[in-house]
């Protein structure tokens, strides 16, 4: 059993350094939305999904790794979770997973808050584009000319419906 546990503190000390990777990334993507560098942000997702593929091994090694202890235990699979092992565990084994287990917590809500600030700068320079865009296209609108190219009137253009004051 200790060598199970060794090795599941082990990859989740591995699955920890990926989150430091991930936060990496996250704060870089920040700075690079804020400067509105594109081809960045593009390569950075890029390294992103290498990671995610390694870290997805390690998340592999994990699920066995708790399926293993789960038999040598002989409890359900769907019941174990970190904090119903460390209730199982002596004194010595539960400090050593509950160390990893508190960091790696506290990274994902980091990692979290993070994503979630770079998901609002993203709506917002979209929502920017989108206001300009429309600025430009309603200007350019207003300026439409009302004759075609060999001297026609179109009456059909909006905006220049009331072109002459014929009220009077």
């Amino acid at each position: 059993m200790a060598g199970l546990l060794d090795e599941l503190k082990n990859v989740l000390e591995e699955e920890y350094s990926y989150y430091e990777k991930f936060l990496e990334h996250a704060n870089a993507k920040r700075d690079l939305i804020i400067k509105n560098e594109v081809e960045e942000i593009s390569d950075i997702n890029s390294k992103e999904q290498l990671l995610i593929s390694l870290y997805a091994k390690v998340a592999k090694k994990r699920d066995k790794t708790i399926d293993d202890i789960s038999i040598v235990l002989n409890i359900d699979r769907k019941n174990l979770t970190i904090k119903s092992l460390m209730e199982k565990l002596p004194k010595e084994e539960k400090e050593k997973l509950e160390d990893v287990s508190e960091r790696t917590r506290d990274i994902v809500g980091v990692l979290k808050d993070a994503n979630l600030k770079n998901e609002l700068l993203i709506k917002q320079s979209l929502e920017y584009v989108e206001f300009t865009l429309n600025a430009v296209t309603s200007s350019n609108e207003q300026v439409t000319s009302p004759y075609q190219k060999k001297g026609n009137f179109n009456y059909n253009v909006e905006g220049n419906a009331n072109f002459f004051d014929t009220s009077s």
